[in-house]
C-alpha cells in the first residue's frame, strides 16, 4: 500500500510540475491585454 500512496505523490507532483505547465504554455491561450503595462517613469522637475 505504500508503493501506491508513494507513487501517486510522485506521478500528481511531475504532473504539477512539468506536464501540466507544459501543456498551458503550449496550448493555452494568453492575451498581451491581461497584463499591466509598466509605466513609464516621468519626472516633474
Amino acid at each position: 500500500m505504500a508503493i501506491v500512496i508513494l507513487g501517486g505523490l510522485a506521478t500528481s507532483t511531475i504532473l504539477n510540475l512539468i506536464i501540466l505547465p507544459t501543456l498551458a504554455l503550449r496550448y493555452g491561450r494568453f492575451e498581451r491585454d491581461m497584463l499591466p503595462e509598466p509605466q513609464a517613469a516621468s519626472s516633474n522637475g
